[in-house]
């Protein structure tokens, strides 16, 4: 048997969920991904540059520009190999004589930073020196997308084309649904009750929604996912239920983890007052 101990119901398995759960539970808050700052009177400022990590650049351009007024508003770093980082910062002085021509010569005689790029100077900036956005680990290409834009695609597609809306959607979910879990796959191997576990995680990594599995069956191969906040429902109000795109999404991504073909229902929806949307997968 691929899925670990034979027996009805997987206690290890159960654990993972468990953790799952107690992980939800511990999130901090949403995260921020900056593409564009505002602050009134004050200038912002993007900085690019490489540096070693063991060198803690980013403690030592603290230590050099607080002293003006000027701090850090946000940081990202990207190190593939773990020794040299690809820097991205936001600086904010409150000093409007601050200009890039006054911050340059200060940042230049760094000798820790090599490749140095600035943009922005004004009250309002945007990320303008990074592109395009991919996915760490996988280098895949994303694009950022609210989620008012989403649910208005899906709507449009409804408005157009009736209840056959619904078939184009699940099927563009389960297509991408595959894609996300082979790209995982290749990448965790070996026993499925972890894959699957951080299946769950990534996700609410993603923006999709928290996923929890509340029920398993690995003899049976049936599941009951629970996806709160999700991207296709909330805030919506239907009379039925809403999720096409997010059930073909679990479908796409179960038969392709699991190597049979999966069936997905949808039992509960946040679209029409229930407090989670909740989803039943069997083996077809």
């Amino acid at each position: 048997m691929i899925f670990g101990e034979s027996g009805k119901h997987d206690a290890s398995f159960f654990r993972w969920c468990r953790s799952l759960k107690r992980r939800m539970e511990a999130i901090v808050g949403p995260h921020e991904i900056v593409t564009m700052l505002y602050k009134q009177n004050h200038r912002l400022f993007q900085l690019a540059f490489k540096a070693d990590v063991a060198d803690g650049p980013l403690g030592k351009l603290w230590d050099v520009l607080n002293p003006s007024g000027i701090r850090i508003m946000s940081s990202t770093m990207s190190s593939p190999d773990g020794r040299t980082g690809s820097w991205n910062v936001f600086l904010d002085s409150e000093n409007y004589a601050i200009t890039e021509e006054a911050l340059r010569p200060k940042l230049e005689k760094l000798n820790f930073i090599r490749g140095l790029r600035i943009a922005g100077g004004n009250e309002f900036i945007v990320d303008e020196l990074y592109f395009p956005i991919v996915m760490s680990t996988t280098g895949a290409r994303i694009m950022l997308m609210t989620k008012e834009s989403f649910q208005s695609m899906l709507s449009a597609m409804y408005q157009m084309f009736g209840s056959g809306a619904s078939v184009i959607a699940y099927k563009e979910g389960l297509e991408q649904g595959s894609r996300y879990a082979l790209g995982l796959r290749s990448i965790i191997r070996g026993d499925i009750r972890r894959f699957i576990a951080e299946l769950a995680k990534l996700y609410g990594a993603t923006g999709v929604g928290l996923a929890e599995f509340v029920e398993t069956n690995l003899d049976d191969l049936h599941f009951v996912v629970r996806i709160t906040d999700s991207i296709e429902c909330q805030g919506k109000e239907s009379e039925r239920h809403n999720s096409q795109w997010i059930r073909g999404h679990l479908s796409g991504a179960a038969s392709s983890a699991l190597g049979v073909p999966m069936e997905c229902k949808e039992t509960r929806c946040a679209s029409v007052g229930d407090p989670y949307c909740e989803f039943e997968l069997s083996k077809t």
